[in-house]
Formats: C-alpha cells, structure tokens, sequence
C-alpha cells in the first residue's frame, strides 16, 4: 500500500475514516506477508495529508461551481449579434476575420482553417464538375456554356492549386507567393472566391437554358432538379457569411422562378402532344386532375406553358430557401462560437500556466527544483552529501543602523532587502550554477554548493571554487551598493567551510529546505569568529581552495565546541587561476 494508492482513493470525491482505515489494515496485511512496514504514526501522517488535500480540492471545487453559476447563461446569450451574426466585441470580430492570415504561418494540419477552405473547394470543384457533365450529356452545347465553363474551370484551378501547394509541400512560399496567399486569406477576398466557387455550378445550369433542349417535360423538371441541387451547394463554404450565400441563392432561386412563370419558350410547343412527354410519376394521384399523366401533358412543360404547379412549385422554392438560410445560419453561428471557444480556452490555458508559472516560481524560490520533483513522488525529502561548501554571510553593522524610531525601521528594511536583492541576482550568473541560497537569518545571509545532484563537472571542486568566487562578488556587490548610497557603509563578513552535510526538507505546510551537520555548524563559527571585510576558513579547507586561491595566516581563534581553531583569512584569486564549470547534466 503507498501514498500513490491512498491518493487514487481521493479520485472518486470521498476520502473518509473508513477508506483510511482500511489502508491502515492493507498495511497490517502487507506487513504479515512480508511487504516493507510503515508504521502507524507515518499512516496517520499520510492520512492527515491527503484529508487536507481533500478539503483544499473541496474548496477548489466550490470555487469553480461559483465562476460556473455565473457563466451558465453562456450558451442563452451568445456573444454574437442575432441579425447580423458578428461578435457583439468588436476586437473580437476584427480577431476573427484576421486569423485566417495568421494561420498562413502556421503548421498545417488536418485541423486548420486552411484545410477545411481546400476541402470546401473540392466539394464545389466536385459538384461543378458533375453538373457540367451531365449538362453536356443531356443538353446541346449553348455558345454560353462553351464560353463560361473553360473560364469557370481555369478560375477552380487556379484557387485550388495554390492552397493544395501550400498545404501539402513542405517547402516554404517564396516572398512573392507569401504575400499572394496571405492577401487572398484576408477576409474579403476569401469572401470573393468562396462566392465564385459556390456559383458556378449554378452559373452552368442557366448556361445550358435553351427551350430546344426543355421541349420535354422530363427535360424540364430535371432541370429544376440541378438548380434546386445548386441551391443546396450554397450551404457549402462554413467559413464564409451566412448571408452572403443566402443572397446568391435567393438570386438563383428568383432566376429559376421567374423562368418558370414568363414562359420563355415558343408558345406553340403547347399545342403539340407525344406520349414521350409524359414525366412518370410514382405517385400520381397527389397530382391534380389538370396535371396527372392522363391529362392534357402540355401543362407539365415548365418553360413553355403555364401550368398548374406554378403555384406549388413557388411555395417548394420558399420553402428551400428558408432551409438554406437556416442551415447557413446555423453554420456560421456553430463556426464562430467554436472560434469563440478556442479563444476563451486558449486565454484560459495561457491564465493557467501563468498562474502555475507564478507558483513554480514562487515554490522554487523557497524549494530548489530537483527537491520538489522528488516531493512529488515520495512526499518527503532528505539527502546526505559527501562534499558541500556552505557560506555565512553577514552585515556585521546592520543592527548599529537599524533605528526603530524611525517608521518603525521599515526603512532600515527596505534597504536590507535592496542589499540581500542584489546578492541574490548574483545567483543568476552562469558561474553561480552550483551555488544555491538556503536562507537569510536576519542580516546574515546563508548559501552551499554542491547540493544539486543534477550538476556535473570535470573537476570534483569546482563546486567549491564557484561558491568562493561568489563570496567575493558578495563583497564587490555591497562596495557597489554602499557608494551609490552615501549614507550607508555597510561592512560584510563571511565564514566559509566545506564538508559533509544532510539536506532535507520540514514540515507538511510551509515548507522548509535546509541543511544540517558539523560542517554548517563550523561555517557559522568562522563567521561569527571572523574579521570584518574578511572572508575566514578554516585549515581543513586549504588543501582544496590553495589550488586556486591564496590565503593568510590568522592564527587560532576559539571554537564553540572545537576549541582552539587554526583559521585563514583569503588573501585574493591566483593569477590566471580557473577551473571547468559545473552544467547541468544531460540526462535530466
């Protein structure tokens, strides 16, 4: 049984007493048959643990349910206008109609914009080109048709091409044909396209209108057919305006009506009758008397005569158009809500990761990076480290200075965090990797090296080499920062020592990083022993740093619990000194 398993048991929303009890009996169990054993004060501990994570997810949640209660009428009051359909913000709607050029510069998927206009296009090429064949089966060729259908054909190649190209090669655009393709993704010449592509297979339809080829009834009726079919193509094209495309269609339908009731056709054809006139209906008797097949079938030629159907046959078409306008409607109101969705949820994500961004930053400024790793799998932290280099570093004349009486001392504060600010940007030099602040106790301001098992070097010391130098940087740094203010003349002392320690995190809520052992305990005696302006170390740190750094005999100095201490004060860096930097190894 491990915490992993106790944390699962939270999934389902209720972690209670009796869940917890009987991960404390499955621990018994696991013991008896010999599985490691965890004893009862850690289960407790564990179970503590995940009853506060299970009360703050609580609140979380109630948190959430709030900020939904008061979007639930999201989907009552749409964010787009009712009657013309544009976002009722208008930085929004501006967003909208340009982000098809901003997707010219992205990776193609299956998912773009771009991909859905080309497949909208080949649906159109497709329709074109069938209703242009079997306009050439069935009808003569008009001069009309022959002019109008090889310039309707080179215009859907020379639109389909281009963005077939710039989806499916992966080699870039030149210039030229960046700026082409990004001015033809603009919102009004998309729209031009879109309208030409979504006409022409009406544009051929009325191209093949000769009453020599409708003198049949069967003829005429399927002609109707392939405009009421063109009709329909206007719902294609999702991304283009609903109204744009139900105007076209209302033309294409007040066309086909007006045909229908001027008779344009030679009257005379309706006093001639054949048996080949005659359309077969399946269901003749929903015809009126006049217009059944047993009738006089001159009144079932659409063009010719005037026929009893005029009338349903203008309801059909209202009908029709009434649906198309719908269907586009629908379609563009579900397009832009989706983009609407997308913006919202990348603001949303974007919010999210800032959010966690400020938490990781702010976690990993009071915990190091590879320690909350290992907290997020073990729940616990310690380590012990054969060799770390731990500094104290303190403004001897800080508490000489600081003067309550006036406001408070928060002034003498504000400059002591201006002073332990810039020792921290020293952190953030490459030549610091290894060096890490612990803690600041008062004045006094505590950093090790050494502690990032991440890390990796050539030279086994050179860890111990970084943090020396950024004891050094400490004293340039507050030189600096005592003559840009006269006022102030602050004097810093720092005790260095190297050694074992044990790093280890405390507590279960604010948490604490820290280190301990013999060798802290000894760099805080070489500071509170040390000499101010100096940087002290005891003997048993000479063997490593003399290879880069030079150092004078101060004598002994009495130890807290060591007793007489033969103790250096550094002197300054050997000329042409330098060692391999520490990185970040590459496995992690």
């Amino acid at each position: 049984m491990t915490p992993t398993v106790l944390l699962t048991r939270r999934g389902s929303g209720r972690f209670n007493i009796n869940s917890s009890t009987s991960s404390i009996l499955g621990l018994a169990d696991e013991k008896r048959s010999g599985a490691t054993y965890i004893d009862d004060d850690r289960n407790e501990s564990i179970i503590t643990h995940y009853q506060q994570q299970r009360d703050q997810t609580d609140r979380e949640l109630i948190e959430i349910v709030a900020q939904h209660l008061q979007q639930e009428d999201y989907f009552l009051k749409l964010p787009i206008n009712n009657w013309s359909l544009n976002f009722k913000n208008s930085e929004v709607e501006k967003e909208y109609r340009e982000h098809y050029k901003d997707e010219t510069q992205t990776v193609k998927t299956f998912s773009t914009h771009n991909f859905t206009t080309f497949l909208d296009m080949m649906v159109a090429f497709v329709q074109f080109s069938i209703i242009s064949l079997v306009c050439f089966v069935l009808y003569d060729e008009p001069l009309a048709w022959l002019i109008f259908f090889p310039i309707a054909l080179f215009f859907c190649i020379l639109f389909i091409l281009p963005l077939a190209r710039e989806i499916f090669c992966s080699t870039a655009l030149s210039p030229c044909a960046g700026r082409i393709s990004h001015f033809f993704a603009g919102w009004g010449a998309r729209h031009v396209i879109g309208a030409l592509m979504i006409s022409f297979p009406a544009g051929v339809i009325f191209c093949n209108f000769q009453c020599s080829s409708l003198a049949t009834a069967a003829h005429g009726r399927f002609y109707c057919f392939l405009v009421l079919l063109a009709i329909l193509h206007y719902c294609n094209f999702t991304q283009l305006t609903c109204w744009m495309k139900s105007f076209i269609a209302l033309l294409t339908g007040i066309t086909l009506l007006i045909l229908l009731n001027i008779n344009p056709c030679d009257e005379a054809h309706c006093l001639s009758t054949t048996t080949d006139d005659v359309f077969a209906f399946d269901n003749a008797s929903s015809l009126p008397p006049s217009a059944s097949p047993s009738s006089d079938t001159n009144h079932m030629k659409l063009f010719y005569c005037k026929n009893e159907l005029g009338v349903e046959i203008v309801i059909d078409m209202i009908l029709l158009l009434v649906l198309v306008f719908f269907l586009n409607r629908e379609f563009e109101v579900s397009y832009r809500l989706c983009y609407h969705a997308d913006v919202e949820a990348t603001k949303d994500k974007e919010k999210i990761l800032t959010l966690k961004n400020q938490a990781d930053w702010l976690l990993h400024n009071i915990i190091p990076e590879y320690v909350t790793d290992s907290l997020k799998v073990t729940l616990k932290y310690s380590l012990n480290h054969r060799y770390v280099g731990v500094i104290f570093a303190s403004i001897v004349n800080f508490g000489e200075m600081y003067d309550e009486s006036f406001e408070g001392g928060r002034e003498y504060l504000r400059v002591l965090n201006e002073v332990v600010g810039d020792f921290d940007e020293l952190l953030n030099r490459s030549g610091f990797k290894s060096v890490e602040k612990i803690k600041t106790i008062g004045s006094t301001f505590m950093a090790a090296s050494g502690l990032n098992p991440n890390l990796k070097t050539t030279h086994p010391y050179s860890h111990i080499f970084e943090l020396m130098d950024f004891a050094i940087e400490m004293q340039h740094v507050l030189e600096d920062f005592n003559q840009s203010l006269l006022e102030f003349n602050f004097i810093i002392r720092i005790g260095f020592n190297s050694g074992s320690v044990t790093a280890g995190v405390i507590g279960t809520t604010k948490l604490l990083y820290d280190i301990w052992g013999d060798t802290v305990n000894m760099a805080s005696r070489m500071d509170s022993t040390g000499l101010p302006g100096n940087i002290q170390v005891p003997e048993s740190c000479l063997s490593v740093l003399q290879e880069v750094f030079e150092f004078k005999y101060r004598g002994g100095v009495n130890v807290k619990g060591k007793g007489e201490t033969n103790v250096y004060t550094l002197v300054k860096k050997k000329d042409g000194a330098s060692y391999p930097p520490t990185e970040l190894d590459g496995n992690f």
